[in-house]
């Protein structure tokens, strides 16, 4: 059989990202284990069971899929300046809450889909940025929140929403949408 190139890390369990592998849930246990990949960081983030927000301090690559579950008020929130970044991913599927104030890349139509009971928050203050793009199914919402100062234009709304809401109290301009809303 072919020999399979390896590289070895020996590290403290709590150094910087080591706990964020599929092995990490073995060792905590007290379960020797092995991560053998070549992607990785994180191959899969799922979200669910928790009533927390998970807020992103740093930039994530989600390399396989990004899932965040119904019903568990789990909200992914992408903070300004940090990237979430999808990746090679085939099969993101948003039935919970994400809030995005950050960078959210390498979204399709093909790879991310907001399920009926997915809810998208665009949460920027200050500047327009842009929806991610997704299959957005029946019962899905997608929301802008937060809008104050911002008059521009954001991109990414020429998708064909199910639900659309515009909840920005603070906004103190108008904003022209130029006939995006499908």
């Amino acid at each position: 059989a072919p020999e399979v190139p390896t590289r070895m890390i020996y590290s403290p369990f709590k150094a910087y990202g080591m706990d964020r592998s599929d092995h990490a849930s073995y060792i905590s246990l007290g379960i020797p284990a092995v991560m053998v990949t070549d992607t990785a960081n994180f191959r899969n983030l799922i979200l669910s069971n928790t009533t927390a927000d998970v807020v992103m301090s740093d930039g994530v690559n989600v390399n396989n899929n990004l899932n965040i579950h119904a019903g568990v008020n789990c909200r992914l929130v992408v903070p300004a300046s940090v990237t979430l970044d999808l990746l090679g991913s085939t099969g993101n599927i948003i039935n919970g809450n994400l809030r995005y104030a950050g960078i959210v890349t390498n979204t399709s139509a093909a790879n991310t889909t907001f399920g009926a009971t997915g809810v998208y928050e665009h949460n920027y203050s200050t500047t327009g940025c842009i929806v991610p793009t997704a299959t957005w199914s029946a019962g899905s919402t997608c929301k802008f929140i937060g809008y104050t100062s911002n008059t521009a234009t954001p991109g990414g709304i020429g998708q064909s929403f199910h639900h659309f809401e515009w909840d920005c109290p603070s906004q103190a301009g108008g904003i022209n949408l130029a006939g995006n809303l499908t």
